[in-house]
């Protein structure tokens, strides 16, 4: 029941929760006004799915790097395809050691896919984006994919 409505920086702050695993309570938080969303999740290593976070609006979000990083147990991320990522400017190591991703499905409002956003995750996973399907091989082979 928190009101996070006038909200602007939310970096870190469930950073290192290693035991988080049910976020439903964030499903109805107003974050329409947060621009840094960077390592909000970091090392979150029990978060297994974060479809709570499917309707947040994070169109003025500019910073989301390392907002997942190390959340080994992460496997649902379908939450993210409808988040308007068009104001991002940095999305270094996003998801960076998340290995339990087997397949990502990313918003095409999203201008780049770079490899670091996902550095030492699964290596097999794949990564649907702006109606293409993409491997890790393709990131470290183009490094940068506009």
């Amino acid at each position: 029941s928190w009101n996070v409505s006038n909200g602007i920086d939310f970096s870190y702050m469930f950073s290192f929760c290693t035991s988080l695993q049910d976020i439903s309570a964030l499903e109805s938080w107003n974050v329409s006004n947060g621009t840094d969303f960077s390592c909000m999740f970091y090392s979150c290593t029990s978060l297994q799915d974060i479809n709570a976070l499917k309707n947040w609006n994070v169109s003025n979000g500019a910073d989301f790097s390392w907002m997942f990083w190390n959340c080994t147990s992460l496997q649902n991320i379908s939450a993210l395809e409808r988040w308007n990522v068009s104001n991002g400017t940095k999305f270094s190591w996003m998801f960076s050691s998340c290995t339990s991703l087997q397949f990502i499905s990313l918003p095409n409002t999203l201008r780049y896919l770079d490899k670091n956003m996902f550095k030492y995750c699964n290596q097999n996973f794949k990564i649907r984006w702006k109606q293409y399907l993409y491997t890790y091989a393709d990131l470290l082979e183009y490094k940068t994919i506009y």
